[in-house]
């Protein structure tokens, strides 16, 4: 099931031009709407799989979460958890945890917004 679910996520997760497309024909653009929701549930359940079992962190994964993190186009509460769950995925990995200082220390400024 864990598999099932990973590959369900990375779907939702690798596939930013459909969610913009969804969200911007349905008019939810603003934060906080549905479409925002379920990408920032997908955030923090691909954070508790990854903290679960390393083996079901994909690169392809661990990419799209740092392209939400970096993004200004989503919410400050799916920016947080993206955040949060490479984090996660920094503690089961210690090669991904020094590749990623540089990219924590860019993006964890006092300008970003409280829950970030």
């Amino acid at each position: 099931w864990r598999l099932s679910l990973r590959r369900s996520l990375e779907a939702r997760l690798t596939a930013p031009e459909s969610a913009r497309k969804l969200r911007d024909d349905v008019g939810c653009a603003a934060a906080g709407a549905p479409e925002d929701r379920e990408l920032t549930v997908c955030v923090f359940v691909a954070g508790e799989l990854g903290l679960e079992d390393e083996d079901l962190v994909s690169l392809s994964t661990t990419r799209a979460l740092q392209a939400i993190a970096a993004s200004s186009e989503h919410s400050a509460s799916a920016r947080s958890h993206s955040l949060a769950a490479l984090g996660k995925f920094c503690l089961r990995r210690e090669e991904l945890a020094k590749k990623m200082v540089e990219f924590f220390m860019c993006h964890l400024q006092s300008q970003q917004p409280l829950p970030v």
